[in-house]
């Protein structure tokens, strides 16, 4: 799976969309940011193999949060990777 943070993947042409999609990392209350990134990507990557994508494109990262007062005071954070999986002219 080619993976590009722009609008294209280099070296090849995008032949045509197939859609958005989205993923996100399980909700962790201590985590390093990359390391839910790496997840939110993997869950991404999966569900755009799912749709028999070649790539992703326009990938970009989102940061959820929620306060569990009720459980514990401890927040709560997420992160959620978008992008539109493609197929290209030339795989």
């Amino acid at each position: 799976m080619r993976i590009s943070f722009t609008d294209q993947i280099d070296g090849s042409r995008v032949l045509y969309p197939i859609g958005p999609v989205a993923a996100g990392s399980p909700w962790y209350g201590q985590a390093d940011r990359s390391e839910l990134e790496q997840k939110a990507l993997q869950a991404l990557i999966d569900r755009a193999q799912d749709l028999d994508a070649d790539a992703l494109i326009g990938v970009h990262y989102a940061e959820d949060g929620v306060m569990m007062n009720d459980l514990a005071p401890i927040p709560l954070k997420r992160i959620s990777a978008h992008g539109i999986a493609v197929r290209l002219a030339c795989r």
